[in-house]
This record gives structure tokens, sequence and C-alpha cells, in this order.
């Protein structure tokens, strides 16, 4: 199949970094993105990638390889059998699809509110959490919308470069996270408790919080501010323990390390019973009732599950082949309806629309 995903480039998160001094930030959003099109192409499917400036996504490079990468102004949708569509690529771009190519939404942010126009032209929306689902009924039909835990690439990830603990030796935990706006408080408070404990810690991540933690304890921790997404799976495998939120977590668990989860909030140990609720708001933390009072308590169940029993939950939970076969499935599925409809796609809806 010859799939299209336009990604547009109106927001920082697609120019690879934002102005702090030219420091690069890391977003869960760029990882799926490559994860998807790489297991993608090897099921044997035609990307094209549609950028407004390709020259400044981060990833352009390393998805030629898989895709083709092409300039907004230069692409042609004529023989597009299916798009997936950003919430940041432009209407004015979406609206060059013929009328009988079925178009897919993605929702990275469930309080995110798309156009008229892409409400009116997405056939499906594919929502990465149950909380996603329920707020994108207040815009979109909910029979466009569906449920698909983002997946990740389960070759690229991998349990055999796991590097095995000496006995005796300290827990090695990584916290991989932005340290930004939302997200910086919790990390922060976090890494103050984690920083008092009996373990070897590397810290990952950049943002507005970075140099506070380098200026108070840069000497008693590793920190570190960028490794760029595609090289990320070489990197995980020399820990024992990920301390994440969202695909920091599944990308952990398909390594075969187990997590705890803290993004917007402090989520707790991400066990087998409570992946669900955790699961809920997307492995954010977000109101989970944890607090880090118990963090002892939820590094000691965390450390106890088992290597394999992530790796199998990660398998039949977050596998990007999954992600991709329902993506098709819409696609087979909306393309006979469209296909009865006129190729010319109507762009007078855009009249009065400035685009997402």
């Amino acid at each position: 199949m010859k799939l299209t995903y336009l990604i547009g480039a109106s927001h920082d998160m697609y120019r690879g970094r934002f102005p702090y001094r030219g420091r690069h930030l890391s977003f869960g959003t760029h990882s799926f993105i490559y994860d998807l099109v790489r297991v993608g192409s090897r099921l044997g499917h035609d990307w094209t990638i549609v950028l407004d400036e390709p020259e400044l996504f981060p990833l352009s490079a390393a998805l030629r390889h898989p895709a083709r990468v092409v300039k907004t102004s230069a692409w042609s949708p004529e023989g597009t059998d299916g798009a997936i569509a950003e919430y940041w690529a432009s209407d004015e771009s979406l609206s060059s699809l013929p009328a009988r190519t079925p178009l897919i939404a993605v929702v990275h942010n469930s309080d995110h509110c798309f156009s008229s126009f892409k409400q009116d032209r997405a056939n499906a929306v594919l929502c990465m959490s149950p909380t996603s689902l329920v707020k994108q009924r207040r815009t979109f039909d909910p029979e466009k919308l569906f449920l698909s835990i983002q997946g990740v690439d389960l070759d690229r990830f991998s349990p055999t470069r796991t590097v095995a603990r000496r006995d005796g030796a300290r827990p090695r935990v990584l916290v991989a996270s932005r340290i930004d706006d939302n997200k910086q408080d919790a990390v922060r408070q976090v890494v103050d408790r984690l920083v008092e404990r009996a373990i070897d810690l590397t810290v990952l991540g950049d943002g507005a919080g970075f140099w506070d933690l380098s200026d108070r304890l840069g000497h008693r921790l590793t920190l570190i501010n960028h490794i760029p997404c595609h090289s990320i799976h070489r990197f995980l495998p020399q820990f024992d323990l990920v301390v994440s939120s969202a695909r920091g977590v599944m990308e952990a668990f398909a390594c075969g390390l187990p997590a705890l989860c803290v993004g917007l909030d402090y989520g707790g140990a991400v066990t087998p019973d409570r992946l669900d609720e955790l699961l809920e708001r997307n492995l954010t933390g977000h109101a989970s009732g944890r607090n880090l009072d118990q963090l002892d308590e939820d590094l000691t169940a965390a450390l106890a599950v088992a290597g394999s029993d992530c790796r199998r939950i990660a398998e039949e939970r977050f596998d990007a082949t999954r992600v991709v076969e329902q993506l098709v499935a819409v696609f087979d599925r909306v393309r006979p309806i469209n296909a009865a409809m006129p190729s010319p796609a109507d762009t007078s809806v855009l009249d009065g629309v400035d685009g997402s």
C-alpha cells in the first residue's frame, strides 16, 4: 500500500530544537513516526513523508532510507492509497488530497482541538489513550474515533542488547524525560528523591529545568541533554530501571527493562496489575494518585518485575506492527466508501478557515 504521512512543520517540535540557545529537545512523537514508518516499510508498505521544511525536521535524513521525504510544495497526492495527518499539517495541504483518498488524523495530545476542515475531511481518527478517545468526542464524530496504543519497533528495541548488572553493583537507573513546561516539576521532584538513594543515577532530557539540575546536582549524577530518538535503543540496555512516561516506558519494556512512570505527574511503578490504569492517560502519570512518599516501595515493586514479563507485555500491548495493521484495515474499510465520491477535493470548506 502507498501511504503518505503529512507532518507539516508549524510547531517547533518538528524543527528538532527549541530556542534554548540551539539546544535539542526530544519528543516521543519523533520516535512514534520513526518506528511506524520503519515497521510499515518492513511490512511492504511504500511511504512518503510530507514536510513543509524537510531540512528542519530532525528525522528527514534518518527516514530517507525507508521512505521518500518531500517538501509540501513539491508533493503530488495522486496515487496515494491512504494518508495520515498530524495535527500540525495544514488544512491547505490536506485539501489537495483527492476526495477518494482515505485520511486518518492522529491525536497525540488529547487536548488538541482540530480545525473544522480536518474534522470533516478525516475519515478516521487515531487516539492513543482512552482519555483522548473521550475528549475527542467533543469535536469529532464518535464513529470516526478508534483507539490504538502507540507501538514501538520490537526489532529495534530488544532485550538482546541488555548489559547485565555486576553482582553487588548498585542499580543503574535512567530518568528519561523532557525537563520543560508541563513535566519539569514532577521530574525534578523525582530526581531530588532518587539522588539520595543507593543507585547509579543518569538523567537524560533537555528543557528549562536542565540547567537547574546541572547547577544543583550535576556532581552527583550523570546528566545528558540529548540522544537522538533513532539511536536511543542503543543506550537504554545499559540500565536496570527506566523512569519515564508514555513511549519511554514502552521502549524500556521492549528492552526487557522495568519502569517507573513520571511525566505530567508521578505515576509510580509500572507493574502488570497497574498497567491498564496508567494507560488510561497514556502513561503520563496524570492523576495517578501516587505520591513520592511511596518512591521506595515503588522502586522495589518495579525492580521485582522480571525482564521477560516486561518484554511479554511489550509484545502483547506495544507492538508497532499492530498499529500499522490497524491503519491499513481502516484504509481498506474506508476506500470503497470514498471511491463513490468525486475525485477533485472540495476546497470550498477552507473559506474562512485559517488552518491549525
